[in-house]
């Protein structure tokens, strides 16, 4: 008598890795998209953290201009980790008004959504599209 052996076809097999393949993608894709958001707010972040420290000077020099006080521009941020997401410019800096803009670098270029996001000393905020800020 023969025993038939138990198991799979190489059919049933290649299916599986199919399906394991595409969800993995999907998958993939939206942990990208996470991990981009999150950089993101690390920039929103350190603008409004310039802007803050602008507006500070402003308060005690009566100017957004240079003085011993006044945030040095640009810097790379986040400042306290190695890798910089975001480079801050500033623009338009006069006594009495400034833009700032964070513009995407290195591992953060690669979201062309969000590529550039600005403040100004109004506090109005702009963006490459509407869902960076």
């Amino acid at each position: 008598m023969k025993t038939r052996q138990g198991g799979f076809s190489l059919i049933e097999m290649m299916v599986v890795v199919a399906i394991i393949g595409i969800l993995a993608s999907v998958a993939y894709s939206s942990y990208q998209n996470s991990v981009l958001s999150s950089r993101r707010s690390l920039g929103t972040q350190a603008l409004l953290e310039t802007a803050q420290r602008l507006e500070r000077c402003a308060t005690e020099n009566l100017s957004y201009l240079n003085a011993a006080n006044c945030p040095t521009l640009p810097f790379n941020a986040p400042e306290d980790t190695t890798d910089n997401y975001y480079t801050i410019s500033i623009a338009n800096r006069t006594a009495s008004t400034y833009t700032l803009t964070a513009t995407a670098i290195n591992a953060q270029a690669s979201d062309a959504d969000c590529a550039t996001m600005s403040i100004n000393n109004l506090g109005q905020k702009t963006a490459t599209t509407a869902n960076c800020w």
